[in-house]
């Protein structure tokens, strides 16, 4: 592993240490509204009906995303599926602010 490798794992530990698994529930917390809207395809959701609203890291969790609310998305069940743990074109062009939120905290902590 090199340095910035190893940075990014403590950066990760330290704030899914803080944050915890219940990323889902801190995201509807902060977020209430039972409506959302996908971040790819623009579909309108509802989080009360079953499995319909999924909650994605923009930078995913294998690259050392955190489950801070700024890297956090939501994203359909089918999108969600096609983007899978990729850092891509969906991250980029629909996402770009949080990805660049979230790798600004990364950077400048």
């Amino acid at each position: 592993m090199d340095l910035l490798s190893d940075f990014f794992k403590v950066v990760e530990r330290c704030v899914n240490s803080s944050i915890g698994s219940d990323y889902r529930e801190i995201y509807f917390k902060h977020y209430p509204s039972p409506y959302h809207t996908c971040k790819r395809c623009k579909k309108k959701l509802n989080r009360n009906t079953p499995r319909e609203v999924t909650i994605d890291h923009i930078i995913p969790r294998r690259y050392y995303g955190t489950n801070a609310i700024t890297n956090l998305q939501v994203l359909c069940q089918p999108c969600n599926s096609r983007k899978r743990d990729l850092i891509n074109g969906l991250s980029l062009e629909y996402s770009g602010d949080a990805l660049l939120r979230e790798l600004r905290k990364i950077v400048n902590p």
